[in-house]
This record gives structure tokens, sequence and C-alpha cells, in this order.
């Protein structure tokens, strides 16, 4: 991956400080659920 921040990274970033404090918890359990539905498992 490269150094700089791609397109997708901007927006994500941008989404997460538009997102109240309160609900931080919540959107890092959702990403972290989505990156581990998504990442190939081992055969």
């Amino acid at each position: 991956m490269s150094s700089e921040i791609s397109v997708y990274e901007k927006q994500l970033i941008r989404e997460i400080k538009e997102t109240p404090q309160e609900y931080l918890p919540n959107l890092l359990q959702i990403v972290q659920l989505f990156r581990e539905s998504v990442v190939l498992k081992p055969a």
C-alpha cells in the first residue's frame, strides 16, 4: 500500500469525523466485522 492517502481513505476519514463521538465504538465494531467478513480465510 502506498504512503499516499487514497480517495476512499479520505472519504472514510471525513465520515468518521462527522460521526458523533458516542457512536464511534459501534462504528469501529461495524468496520472490524466487515473487514473480517471480506478477508479470505485460509483453507
